[in-house]
């Protein structure tokens, strides 16, 4: 599992769309990440909708893909 963190900057966008544009993951993996409870805010888990304040810090914890066998 790897944790990243960031201090917005910005206020009023959508948690899901300021993940997106400040990390490499999509809004849609962002999305899944807070519906899973992997995504906090100032250290409270929130969903993708939350706007993110000037000085929020936003981290996530990112769990490794699971390995796949093709056969």
């Amino acid at each position: 599992m790897s944790h990243m963190e960031w201090t917005s900057e910005e206020s009023g966008i959508r948690l899901d769309k300021f993940l997106s544009t400040v990390s490499d993951l999509s809004r849609t993996r962002v999305q899944e990440l807070t519906k899973a409870g992997e995504v906090f805010v100032n250290g409270t888990a929130e969903k993708s909708s939350y706007k993110v304040q000037v000085g929020d810090v936003v981290s996530c914890d990112i769990p490794e893909d699971a390995p796949t066998d093709i056969i």
